[in-house]
């Protein structure tokens, strides 16, 4: 059995993950894999309430991944050079990841996919970046034209998920390190980590009788009610 990477970036989710997905049709052991950048740990859109979030969706992640028979694998530094480590000392034939589309993303995977096997796979969004043009094939600046233009565009048919897959091979012997201790998040701020409480949102959200998802278009603007989701953070990381 060939070994590959599934590197988690701000997929910290096990629920229609493609590029997990795509990991295991390799009929591979899958390697779990979050890098802690320290790039990203001291950008300056971080603070701690982030960093706290972050942390505790993965230590989420990992008794998810538990439960299937797996394991989070932890490392900590520049992500280019660890993976090239992992590569060689492990034998990986495939690395699978989530695009990202931020600008030190996608310089940093441009980098990596020069000299590694990395793949990447849909995930972060519905439809990939760049498919919704103006007819002069320059990007929208106002919201509703391109609401009309992305509704118009795609198949509004209901997304078919990917099934939590009932068991992840992962190799025992691969050394991980600790997720960070750090503070949890203040009372004050009501979003608890990690994607069972993400789905626990997205589900009261469609049910709610009142101010639910039906109602979201005259509601979201009305900071009285309780008209939102409530998933913003869920979005950013899982």
């Amino acid at each position: 059995m060939t070994l590959s990477i599934w590197w988690i970036r701000r997929d910290l989710r096990l629920h229609d993950n493609q590029a997990l997905h795509a990991a295991l049709q390799q009929n591979a052991a899958i390697v779990p894999l979050y890098i802690i950048d320290p790039k990203l740990l001291k950008s300056a859109n971080v603070g701690e309430k982030r960093i706290a979030f972050l942390f505790g969706g993965l230590r989420a992640l990992a008794e998810d991944l538990a439960a299937h028979g797996s394991r989070l694998i932890i490392r900590h530094g520049e992500p280019g050079k660890i993976l090239a480590e992992f590569v060689v000392e492990h034998d990986v034939a495939h690395i699978f990841a989530e695009e990202d589309f931020s600008p030190y993303a996608q310089v940093r995977d441009k980098a990596i996919q020069a000299h590694l096997p990395l793949h990447l796979t849909p995930g972060l969004t519905i439809h990939p970046m760049g498919s919704v043009y103006k007819d002069d094939g320059q990007p929208y600046q106002v919201y509703n034209p391109y609401k009309k233009r992305w509704l118009t565009t795609f198949d509004t048919n209901p997304y078919n998920l990917i099934a939590v897959p009932s068991r992840i091979p992962t190799p025992t012997h691969i050394m991980s390190e600790a997720i960070p201790e750090t503070p949890s998040l203040p009372s004050t701020v009501p979003f608890a980590p990690g994607e069972t409480e993400a789905s626990k949102r997205l589900s009261a959200f469609l049910k709610r009788d009142e101010f639910a998802i039906d109602g979201y278009a005259q509601n979201r603007e009305r900071p009285d009610l309780d008209g939102t989701s409530q998933l913003s953070p869920y979005f950013a990381l899982a």
